[in-house]
């Protein structure tokens, strides 16, 4: 998920006019050796929600980043995770033409409808992840978290 916030914060990019602030100064990504990241998948509801307020692309940039953390607690990795440099560029340059500042809407969830509850991100996900995507749940250093253990 830190990859896939940091492609929602650079397509908010693109889609609101940053373009030119990202080929002159984003980081370099390593893998291309282009700066920052191209914009995909840019008609997604996440990436919708994500360019629809600063508030909400802020709030996806702290996420990534606790993420990050996250990350570093659990594996210990030999290097800090690579878009923590990209994602600490578009917390200091926010997309240009974004000007809406209030929360709209809480996360539209990424998931098929047979996991969403109307007006609840928070029991969407608990829903998918308890089911849909259990044999996949590892939590190195960690327990099982509360989202999972509730209800």
């Amino acid at each position: 998920m830190i990859l896939e916030s940091t492609q929602l914060l650079y397509t908010a990019h693109h889609e609101n006019g940053g373009t030119h602030m990202i080929q002159e100064s984003a980081p370099v990504c390593a893998s291309t050796g282009n700066r920052g990241y191209r914009s995909t998948h840019k008609n997604h509801p996440s990436a919708l929600w994500t360019r629809a307020s600063l508030a909400h692309y802020y709030w996806l940039i702290s996420l990534a980043k606790d993420l990050v953390l996250e990350h570093t607690f659990r594996f210990n990795p030999k290097k800090v995770h690579a878009c923590l440099a990209h994602l600490e560029w578009l917390e200091q340059n926010p997309p240009p033409d974004l000007a809406e500042t209030r929360w709209l809407k809480d996360p539209t969830p990424a998931m098929p409808d047979e996991y969403k509850c109307p007006d609840d991100v928070l029991d969407s996900y608990r829903k998918y992840y308890s089911v849909a995507k259990k044999d996949l749940l590892k939590y190195t250093k960690r327990h099982l978290p509360h989202i999972l253990c509730e209800k």
